[in-house]
């Protein structure tokens, strides 16, 4: 095997709940730049409600903690934990050059015709063969459908969508 996926954990801040005097001790509790969190915020400003913003990935065990001990409704009930699947290279770096790699896609990668059907947030083959061959690894995201009332709170589950797995090569 030359690469595999490895559990980890990523944080979004879900907007429904977000309280902007939170934002600076959020940033400071994970160690993160208050400003450019700050700044991330703003650009969402004029997006619906629903749309969570991811804040970081890979999160450590003292990160998860620091979330964990913080995220109930009084304290930062807009923290969201999400379990997420990370490349993991188990033959020390074998031909990682050639199979490239991973990650968010950026803001000038949105306005490229290649990824114009992802979300700000998706993670994206990078480099290599990852990029080569993203459409056939990705998979496809799952989705939940739900009813919000006029303040954006969530009211009623209607559904889900199970996510589908991209293709393994073996």
């Amino acid at each position: 095997m030359i690469v595999d996926n490895r559990s980890s954990y990523s944080l979004m801040l879900a907007r429904e709940h977000l309280r902007p005097e939170h934002v600076r001790p959020i940033a400071m509790g994970l160690g993160l730049d208050a400003d450019q969190l700050e700044a991330r915020v703003k650009r969402f400003q004029s997006r619906p409600k629903y749309e969570n913003i991811f804040i970081k990935n890979e999160l450590t065990r003292g990160e998860v903690s620091f979330v964990e001990a913080h995220r109930d409704l009084d304290t930062f009930p807009e923290l969201e934990l999400i379990r997420a699947q990370r490349r993991l290279y188990p033959q020390n770096g074998l031909a990682a050059h050639v199979i490239g790699y991973v990650g968010e896609i950026s803001e000038s990668e949105l306005n490229l015709g290649e990824f114009i059907k992802y979300d700000q947030g998706a993670v994206i083959g990078k480099a290599g063969l990852e990029r080569e061959y993203n459409d056939q690894l990705m998979g496809v995201d799952g989705q939940i459908q739900v009813v919000v009332d006029n303040h954006g709170t969530v009211r009623n589950s209607l559904g889900i969508k199970e996510a589908v797995p991209g293709r393994t090569c073996s």
